[in-house]
């Protein structure tokens, strides 16, 4: 084994422990193209741009291949209960401010609709548009304005979701029950 340092901790053998590998969930990494999004591991402040959620030209209707992106995102939303996120949209510099802002926020709602309408919470999804604000590319190519042209999902809080108890649903049936019966 490796040379030791006077107090270290070492195990049976006088070796040091191993290094702990990394967790590759714990930190909340984009996807590769093509891969599921996780969400375990995210916490608040975590960002990640969902490539591929795109739109028809000038408009907030999503693409046939945003709506497979956005199936996984629904699905991950789902696995991980205790997880709100805002939706940001972002355009290009393309067109005025005031039309890019709209926009924007035509298409943050219109993804949060699509993940409600596969399951998600409505109340843990907060769409919001930026419009041309904080472009990540050179607005002066269209390469730029694409990559401009994106929707991010920004962990707001990740918390482990309370658990239910269903004692008082009982109660409640039970009470509700009671009443219906004769007297």
């Amino acid at each position: 084994c490796p040379e030791t340092p006077a107090g270290a901790v070492v195990d049976e053998n006088g070796c040091p422990p191993p290094e702990p590998e990394p967790d590759p969930v714990a930190d909340c990494t984009p996807p590769s193209a093509g891969e599921p999004i996780d969400l375990n591991g995210c916490k608040a402040g975590d960002a990640i741009v969902l490539r591929g959620v795109t739109f028809e030209l000038d408009s907030a209707r999503l693409t046939p291949n945003a709506k497979v992106i956005l199936d996984s995102v629904a699905d991950a939303l789902l696995a991980q209960q205790g997880i709100s996120a805002e939706i940001g949209g972002y355009t290009s510099s393309e067109g005025s401010e005031s039309h890019n802002q709209a926009l924007s926020e035509r298409r943050a709602e219109s993804v949060k609709t699509y993940l409600v309408g596969r399951g998600v919470d409505a109340g843990r999804l907060e769409p919001k548009g930026y419009g041309e604000a904080s472009p990540v590319a050179d607005n002066s190519t269209e390469d730029g304005r694409e990559l401009n042209r994106r929707v991010e999902l920004m962990v707001t809080s990740s918390e482990a979701p309370a658990a239910a108890s269903a004692e008082p649903e009982a109660a409640e049936e039970a009470e509700g029950e009671a009443e219906e019966a004769p007297a």
